[in-house]
């Protein structure tokens, strides 16, 4: 089984919609409750909308993890191994030290020092453990548990397709049974999803025949949104209730396509998706920051710094990457995994 053009360009267009999600839901600025309106608004976006990278990321990963794989060898996983070893485990490693390195740096300027929320300066006097629970356990850039998770995820990988292909009925309802105590469970479900309709050979390319069925997911997402502005959601809860925005967005990308849309403006900036996650950490927090200290905390620099921030901060990555991928290929390569 392949990935078709059209199927390959949705994940895609899917993809850099949610990283833009991220950016708000990092853009989020806790202390604005006494601006009622606006907390509710933020609050709507970056802990509803900025939670749909989680189902999406992992399911697509999934998918294209095991989409061409057809009764493995050992040599197969070797080679899935190799691979991720350059596209997740390096850029993984590398980011989360460059991470902890501004954030010594800052944490030493003066007047930037004070707006850091981490500390990690007593890593210096850390033993062996700190540093290896900083880079690899609890990741000092905390963006970076996505590629921590997925990691673990591709180690058991041979595992979980043993379990998909010969005991799916009893492997699905255990780890959805842990994920509402573990979150990294929930990770698990959905790359184990995606993992499955790769396995199985189930088509993606499945459409609501009717749109009322688009307009009632939107209703419930809309619901949903509501839902969030005002109950603090747990980690362990947040999969099942994102899941109705995920389904949203999947089909209501079908049917924006099958009225022409083509996204093609987005098609230059598309490339650097994966460079805009890497980088967006603690830089979007200063540009924020920044733009609260120019506003002086009048609540219109609320507002604009919630809505503007994460646009300067894709700006600004995609302009730093489009600089590496020119000048420094290679270097740009290895920082993004050879993507």
């Amino acid at each position: 089984m392949k990935v078709s053009e059209y199927q390959s360009w949705k994940f895609k267009v899917l993809s850099f919609f949610a990283m833009i999600l991220v950016l708000y839901a990092h853009a989020y600025i806790p202390d604005a409750a006494q601006y009622k309106v606006f907390y509710i608004f933020e609050k709507s976006i970056a802990f509803c909308w900025g939670r749909l990278f989680f189902p999406l990321f992992f399911f697509i990963s999934g998918y294209l993890f095991y989409v061409k794989l057809s009764d493995p060898d050992w040599s197969v996983w070797k080679q899935k191994y190799r691979s991720r070893v350059k596209s997740l485990l390096i850029p993984y490693i590398i980011w989360n030290i460059l991470c902890l390195l501004q954030m010594f740096i800052l944490k030493y300027i003066p007047v930037a020092g004070k707006y850091m929320n981490s500390d990690y300066t007593q890593l210096i006097h850390g033993g062996l453990w700190e540093w290896i629970y900083t880079l690899f356990i609890v990741p000092g850039g905390f963006h970076l548990w996505f590629i921590r998770d997925l990691i673990l995820i591709v180690v058991v990988s041979p595992f979980l397709y043993f379990c998909i292909r010969k005991m799916i009925f009893i492997y699905f309802p255990l780890i959805i049974f842990f994920s509402f105590y573990n979150s990294w469970f929930q990770s698990l479900t959905m790359f184990s999803i995606g993992a499955a309709c790769a396995i199985y050979n189930i088509s993606l390319e499945v459409k609501l025949k009717h749109k009322w069925g688009l307009v009632l997911l939107g209703t419930a997402s809309l619901l949903l949104m509501l839902y969030c502005s005002m109950i603090f959601i747990p980690s362990t809860k947040e999969l099942y209730l994102v899941a109705i925005l995920f389904l949203f967005v999947w089909f209501l990308y079908d049917y924006l396509y099958r009225k022409g849309w083509r996204f093609d403006f987005i098609k230059r900036w598309i490339p650097y998706t994966f460079f805009i996650y890497l980088f967006h950490i603690p830089a979007l927090s200063i540009v924020k920051k920044v733009m609260l200290l120019v506003g002086r905390g009048e609540e219109w620099s609320y507002w604009i710094t919630f809505l503007v921030s994460p646009f300067i901060m894709a700006a600004v990555a995609i302009w730093i990457g489009g600089l590496l991928k020119k000048y420094l290929p290679k270097l740009y390569s290895v920082l993004t995994g050879g993507r």
